[in-house]
């Protein structure tokens, strides 16, 4: 069911940077095309988009469970 939830969402974030408007234009009409499209593509995949948000935060490296890289694990 993740994987599922993360295809669905990811796939259509991917998606828009493909579409033409994405790649023509100047820098700025670009960027509002990817902003408005990807609100548009989380807002129509929010049940998707929540679950994972909701999975994040489950397991010890999303929580900040891990010691930092360089530091001891030992106090």
């Amino acid at each position: 069911m993740l994987r599922a939830a993360l295809s669905r969402a990811l796939d259509g974030l991917f998606g828009i940077l493909e579409e033409s408007a994405a790649l023509e234009g100047s820098s700025l009409e670009r960027l509002r095309h990817i902003v408005r499209r990807q609100v548009e593509v989380l807002t129509s995949e929010l049940p998707y988009v929540t679950l994972l948000l909701r999975v994040r935060g489950n397991t010890a490296t999303s929580a900040g469970r891990w010691p930092a890289a360089g530091s001891s694990t030992r106090r």
